[in-house]
């Protein structure tokens, strides 16, 4: 595989990511307890209604991509929440035909939700019935964390990020480059995200 995998999971729920990466090299990230600082006041506000979970999730993240740069080689890692589950065997082959075709996008998201296709252009076939698309009309954007692969050299755009009351999922969205995977070759394990 040309990536490495790092897995962003919380202490208070049992990551199931690891049904189905069974067998194959991971690191495994479980996040502190994060506390907003006492003046805490949003930049941005409206987005979330529980800012404690959203910074837990936004540093888990960052804490997730820390390790794995201190561990890996690799160009290129997949980051995974710990209720991502994959929905197709052929999940390592799209990625790997992914990142062949990632271009000059920071990351490509594997997953997402809360977008339609009019906002993208597509740009590339990956196989197994999936294509990459660009943003074709500007700030659009898309809902989800859950898993994306993204260039080792992009990732200290999300490691020296302040959460400021934007959520990672939309901070991926405006602030890098990103393609879009569809149809996913993932979906999302539990009812709750990591922010609640």
């Amino acid at each position: 595989m040309n990536f490495d995998i790092t897995i962003v999971a919380s202490h208070h729920r049992t990551p199931i990511v690891t049904n189905y990466i069974s067998g194959i090299h991971h690191f495994m990230n479980f996040t502190p307890d994060y506390q907003l600082e006492s003046n805490f006041n949003p930049k941005h506000g409206g987005y979330v209604r529980n800012h404690i979970g959203a910074m837990r999730c936004f540093r888990g993240h960052q804490d997730a991509l820390k390790n794995v740069l201190t561990h890996s080689n690799k160009d290129f890692f997949l980051v995974m929440e710990d209720d991502a589950v994959t929905n197709t065997h052929d999940w390592i082959n799209i990625l790997e035909n992914s990142i062949k075709n990632i271009e000059d996008h920071d990351l490509i998201t594997l997953h997402a939700r809360q977008y339609t296709l009019s906002g993208y252009s597509k740009y590339a076939d990956v196989g197994y019935g999936r294509s990459l698309y660009k943003v074709a009309v500007p700030r659009t954007w898309a809902v989800a964390s859950l898993a994306y692969v993204i260039k080792r050299e992009a990732c200290n755009k999300i490691i020296d990020a302040v959460y400021d009351g934007l959520p990672l999922d939309l901070f991926l969205y405006f602030e890098c480059k990103y393609a879009l995977l569809d149809p996913s070759c993932f979906n999302h394990g539990n009812v709750k995200s990591l922010i609640d």
